[in-house]
């Protein structure tokens, strides 16, 4: 707490901007702990890592709505109401407003906010937010993207809103910085203003935009000033050091240990924002386990880094991710953000990423131990500074206190907010985590290290014959485990009273048992997966095969439903149709499963046979090989895709250039692709040689990640 108290104090560092002398003067401060414990430097023969950067300091800022017919001109609160945004350029301008939806103009992915409207000398509003059309917006969701589509049609000035809360903070990367364009961040206040008379709330406007593009032009004037100064060749450091490893056989593979060191400084009213939690917590045990790990070495190396210019855009884990130097192999990287709030409870993600250690750490802990850590997945996106180390290929896990952090970039965000059992709890879950990963007796290098972390990014599904409970449920948390993030238990149908019994017996038992499992949830629905998998638990589905099904089922559905029966598994099309019609033998079950919202699953081969039945389902899910997904007719997809019915097609390696060069196809019909079969080797082999094939990570990712998530 000693640390954070000092890295808090605005006297002191004044909110430790990057680019400035108050995040150089901390940083340096830390390097001086980092020598008196001994630490080496990582590159080169200082501790210090310089980069240069974009940065600078705002002196003046205003914002004017004009003319009211209530209050006449209402001057906006700097702060409180808005905020100019990090590196917005320079200007003062006067002029009218439009609010332009989502600020995103992709024709080509169907969205199109801007459409005709002419926004040349005007200030645009943009409600900043992701269309829900099954699509990739994350690119177009970043602030680099909204500010540059806004500059190339013309635009004054921009505000853009995030959320009901103001931040400070808020960065314009070097990509989209633009000297004399003012770029402010508002909230609910001026929102609701500049809303006021036309018929339109903040609320109403943005389910609006649910339905589709809106522009609203708006009849009123809205001046905004904004004078910001470039600092000419700014830099920032990082702070690196390395705990030599004491095994020669393991001090090769290093661990790295990380947290951003700085925040945003302050505004031009000389209001600071002090950057307690944010990272000043996360920062200070870093140092806190510097020193310990320091006075007790550890068989592998161990190397902790400060970043530097977190907070405007991962800049110092950008610099110095491309220059890690090759004399070690880097098995993971651990990053702290915000860890100062809550109540003892660490959150740690990505275990799942290296499996041969952290689920026998995990399943050690005692009851009292694993109750303070909430395992799940590494954060997704560029969300801190793990980002650029998971895409370098190294296992990247993310840490902070499980909280509320209810004063993230704002000025009450100082040491007084700071829960030390947050503090307490984090200390003491990642010196176990930490020890655990640095004397682990076995290496933790593999070649498919790469892979592995491309491959827990995603879902796969397998499919299993019942068995018994204990052998079925250690199969699939081992499956989990490896990246299998759902089992389909297939259960045949039962065709008499004594079968059907026996069937409600198995029902009833498996639920029971899976809800008293620690690792695994019983399936409801195909988004259940994505959750469960966060959480670094399995999903099961209880499934039959429906064939034999007759309406005479449809009351018993309701039953087997209640005890966990959500996946029908159909085969043969003419038991369910005739003359492109439901039989009438089967209305009433095929009427049950849509009520119960139940997951049909067929097969793909003969897909346009089955479409009649689809339009009558709720959950359609086709399943099958390439070589049946490649046999079925480009009208059957879109008839397909048209009906809402989701693919899953698992690729053969052999026909891995024959899918790739069908991406944009995939894409476009959502297919969730997969490797055959279940073997965690094979599976790792696959990703491998698909990228090898030519298909961009990000387009990998769309295969086994984000078709699945739009589901």
């Amino acid at each position: 707490m000693a640390y954070l108290e000092v890295l808090a104090d605005v006297e002191l560092f004044a909110g430790r901007k990057g680019g400035d002398e108050t995040g150089a003067a901390s940083q340096e401060w830390i390097a001086d702990h980092f020598r008196n414990w001994g630490l080496q430097p990582l590159l080169g023969d200082n501790l210090l890592h310089k980069f240069d950067m974009l940065a600078t300091v705002e002196k003046k800022a205003k914002l004017v709505l004009l003319d009211t017919e209530l209050y006449g001109d209402i001057d906006f609160l700097l702060g409180s109401d808005y905020n100019i945004a990090v590196n917005s350029g320079s200007g003062k301008v006067t002029a009218p407003i439009v609010f332009v939806g989502h600020g995103i103009s992709k024709p080509d992915k169907g969205w199109d906010d801007y459409g005709d409207t002419d926004v040349e000398g005007k200030i645009v509003v943009i409600i900043r937010g992701k269309p829900d059309n099954g699509e990739n917006w994350d690119d177009e969701y970043s602030r680099t993207y909204l500010v540059n589509e806004a500059v190339e049609r013309g635009a004054a000035a921009v505000l853009i809103y995030m959320g009901e809360n103001v931040v400070g903070g808020a960065t314009i990367m070097e990509e989209a910085y633009h000297p004399d364009l003012p770029i402010a961040i508002i909230g609910k206040t001026v929102v609701r203003q500049l809303l006021w008379g036309t018929g339109f709330t903040q609320a109403i406007y943005e389910r609006v935009l649910k339905t589709g593009p809106r522009v609203l032009e708006l009849n009123k004037q809205v001046r905004i000033v904004a004078q910001v100064e470039r600092i000419k060749d700014a830099f920032s450091y990082n702070v690196a050091g390395v705990i030599p490893g004491t095994n020669h056989e393991l001090a090769h593979e290093a661990v790295i240990i990380g947290g951003h060191g700085d925040h945003v400084g302050s505004n031009s009213l000389g209001h600071v924002y002090p950057g307690a939690d944010d990272n000043g917590s996360g920062a200070s045990v870093v140092m806190e386990l510097a020193r310990v790990f320091a006075a007790n070495p550890q068989p592998r190396t161990m190397i902790f880094i400060i970043f530097g210019a977190e907070d405007q855009g991962l800049l110092g884990s950008v610099a110095i991710a491309a220059e890690l130097p090759d004399t070690y192999d880097y098995i993971t990287m651990v990053n702290l953000d915000m860890t100062g709030r809550g109540e003892g409870i660490t959150g740690i993600g990505g275990g799942n990423a290296i499996p041969a250690v952290w689920y026998d750490f995990y399943s050690s802990l005692s009851d009292s131990m694993s109750g303070q850590i909430k395992a799940n997945r590494t954060w997704g996106g560029f969300s801190s500074d793990h980002a650029w180390f998971r895409e370098a290929g190294i296992p990247a896990f993310t840490c902070y206190s499980v909280g509320s952090h209810d004063h993230y970039h704002t000025t009450e965000d100082n040491y007084a907010t700071i829960d030390t059992r947050a503090i307490g709890g984090c200390l003491s879950s990642l010196s176990l985590w930490l020890e655990t990963l640095a004397s682990h007796p076995e290496p933790l290098v593999d070649e498919f290290q790469a892979e592995r972390v491309v491959w827990h990014r995603g879902y796969a599904l397998r499919w299993a014959e019942l068995s018994e409970p204990e052998l079925d449920f250690n199969t699939a948390i081992a499956s989990a485990r490896n990246g299998y993030s759902a089992t389909v238990l297939h259960m045949y149908s039962p065709t008499n009273d004594v079968e059907r019994g026996l069937f409600v017996e198995t029902l009833d038992h498996y639920r029971d048992e899976l809800a008293l499992n620690k690792t695994l949830n019983l399936g409801n629905a195909l988004g259940d997966v994505t959750g469960d998998a966060y959480n670094l638990k399995g999903t099961v589905f209880m499934a039959v095969e429906g064939d034999d099904f007759s309406s005479a089922d449809s009351t018993r559905m309701d039953y087997w439903n209640a005890l966990g029966l959500r996946w029908i598994i159909l085969d043969n099309p003419s038991s369910w149709l005739s003359n492109e019609t439901v039989r009438s033998d089967k209305e009433g079950v095929v009427q049950a499963w849509k009520r119960l919202d139940c997951i049909v699953q067929m097969p793909l081969t003969d897909a346009e046979t089955w479409l009649p039945l689809v339009s009558e389902l709720g959950t359609s899910l086709f399943v099958g090989e390439w070589d049946d997904f490649a046999a079925v007719s480009e009208e059957t997809l879109a008839d397909l895709k048209e009906s809402g019915a989701h693919l899953l097609v698992t690729v053969p390696n052999d026909d891995l250039p024959q899918a790739v060069a069908m991406v944009d196809q995939l894409h476009d019909l959502r297919v969730h692709v997969q490797p055959v079969g279940d073997d965690y080797g094979e599976a790792l082999s696959w990703v491998r040689l698909t990228l090898d094939t030519g298909l961009e990570k990000d387009q990998f990712l769309d295969w086994i990640t984000r078709h699945y998530g739009t589901w």
